[in-house]
């Protein structure tokens, strides 16, 4: 979000980026990924429970990934449906 956004945010992930010898790209996941954990390592510490943590945490990251590519929305879709099934059915149907 920051580098599409540019400024110096994303201006500072490019600069970093290239001196570390990899992508912005990597460098705003890292960054993402460690604010999520500093947040959740809070709020551990403060008595949250695990599950409540876990569930935050993948919330945070569902919302700042970008749109899923069209291979993980067909698998996002087929496993849906497995799941909506019960009962039976022979043969993986």
């Amino acid at each position: 979000q920051q580098l599409k956004n540019g400024g110096a945010a994303g201006e500072r992930l490019l600069r970093i980026g290239t001196a570390a010898g990899g992508e912005a790209q990597e460098v705003a996941k890292f960054a993402l990924e460690f604010n999520v954990m500093r947040g959740a390592a809070v709020k551990f510490a403060a008595g949250e429970s695990p599950e409540s943590i876990q569930r935050d945490m993948a919330a945070e990251q569902a919302a700042v990934s970008g749109p899923k590519n069209r291979a993980m929305r067909r698998m996002a879709k087929k496993q849906s449906k497995k799941k909506g099934k019960a009962g039976a059915g022979g043969f993986g149907r």
